[in-house]
């Protein structure tokens, strides 16, 4: 792991502060490092004139030897870095892009739960649509998966009105999902499949969609 000092604007004292930055996280190498991002912590840097804390977010990659993963955390869609994999791709490993800290934490809580991420949001579509169909007071703004146990899957829902509330999915739903696959997702790794969130599964079931009905050509994947 290579550390650089890069330096930043105290945005409580206004003057330039250093901080270190890494290129890579090795999980098994940093697990006090795996801790702070997933307490939310990891771009926390203190200012080294007023000692007030501030997030000094960059780009790096998340690496899971055990597991075969590899996440790429962009600070920001203008990194310049487009294609983080194209020299270090290896077949049957398993690739993706995120763009903040906690969907970075989302990834890792996933795949340690030895669930596909995939599948995952494809629950949470369908909790997100239950939801907003039987209620009309408010819609549901974000949800992040938390924890799996045996029975139910856990979940982080926050909604329009800026209040927050944990959902639980049954593990049957997970199930379903799967086998019934009522999106027509592809639950294989795909070489340049690498953003998958809420965005992907929905321009996947509109592109499906369209596919079904005959205004898009069906490819074979």
């Amino acid at each position: 792991m290579k550390y650089e000092n890069i330096y930043y604007g105290c945005p409580h004292c206004g003057k330039s502060s250093r901080t270190s930055k890494i290129d890579e996280l090795i999980a098994q190498d940093e697990p006090a490092l795996k801790t702070a991002i997933l307490d939310g912590e990891f771009f926390d840097c203190s200012c080294e004139h007023c000692y007030e804390v501030s997030q000094v977010e960059y780009s790096f990659y998340y690496i899971d030897k055990d597991q075969g993963v590899t996440i790429y955390l962009y600070a920001g869609k203008n990194d310049g870095n487009q294609e983080p994999f194209s020299d270090i791709y290896e077949e049957g490993k398993i690739y993706r892009m995120v763009g903040s800290l906690d969907e970075l934490r989302e990834k890792i809580l996933i795949f340690d739960a030895g669930l596909n991420d995939k599948i995952v949001e494809a629950v949470k579509m369908l909790m997100v649509y239950r939801y907003n169909t039987e209620h009309d007071d408010k819609a549901v703004q974000s949800i992040f998966f938390k924890k799996a146990t045996d029975e139910a899957l856990q979940f982080n829902m926050s909604f329009t009105d800026d209040t927050y509330t944990e959902a639980i999915a049954p593990m049957g739903l997970y199930g379903e999902a799967l086998m019934t696959n009522p999106y027509k997702l592809n639950y294989r790794e795909v070489k340049g499949d690498y953003i998958i969130d809420n965005q992907w599964i929905r321009e996947t079931v509109i592109i499906n969609r369209m596919v079904n009905e005959g205004r898009l050509p069906r490819t074979e994947q």
